[in-house]
């Protein structure tokens, strides 16, 4: 049931992203988040495991890290600014560190508490971050 909830998930929004977001600036920010920050968080979390809490739908399994989170805001951050340096090759300004850590930021926060529904959730909020931004 596990391939149910985040992989199959996964797959479909890097699908999205790639279809739809192809060489734009809020496919490069999801698949930074996604590839980069919610790959490594699982990791940071495991090999360091400070500070649990409860996440959704609160159930007894249903817990991650502060430790996780910290590493899913670095790697994200880290991601984004490779994926942003590779694909768009516009160099990369101050302003852009500043907003590329601010939406890191935000998407850690929603990872933190959107439980097995973190893939669709990061995704959607760094797209609507990136549209108000």
């Amino acid at each position: 049931i596990e391939l149910c909830k985040g992989p199959l998930f996964f797959t479909l929004v890097m699908t999205a992203c790639g279809l739809f977001l192809f060489m734009k600036e809020e496919g490069i920010y999801i698949m930074g988040c996604l590839g980069f920050g919610d790959g490594l968080a699982p990791l940071f979390g495991g090999y360091f495991p400070l500070y649990p809490y409860r996440t959704f739908p609160f159930g007894s399994g249903d817990y991650k890290t502060v430790s996780g989170s910290f590493g899913f805001l670095v790697s994200s951050f880290v991601g984004i600014t490779v994926l942003r340096t590779i694909i768009l090759s516009d160099g990369t300004s101050w302003n852009d560190l500043g907003k590329t850590f601010s939406i890191s930021f935000v998407a850690a926060v929603v990872e933190g508490v959107s439980g097995w529904l973190d893939n669709i959730f990061i995704a959607g909020s760094v797209f609507l971050t990136l549209k108000w931004w």
